[in-house]
């Protein structure tokens, strides 16, 4: 989640600065990443609750959207 946005921007900088080298600045190449809003979907509230750091309850009780909105509350 931190570490591969960044990695890929790294690896494709050259890239993307040789291809822009002939451009005018407003046709040059860019990279734009997107975020999830899903640390809103997180216990307790809808507005985004606290991290959990108790275990969910077991698999019975495990929620994936709840466990990757916590994932994404912690970024």
């Amino acid at each position: 989640n931190h570490v591969g946005h960044h990695l890929l921007a790294r690896l494709l900088e050259p890239e993307l600065l040789r291809a822009g080298q002939a451009l005018p600045p407003s046709d040059r190449a860019r990279a734009v990443f997107l975020a999830s809003c899903a640390h809103f979907t997180t216990y307790p509230s809808s507005r985004g609750g606290p991290v959990r750091l108790a275990p969910f309850g077991g698999p019975a009780a495990y929620d994936p959207w709840l466990a990757y909105g916590q994932s994404k509350l912690c970024n």
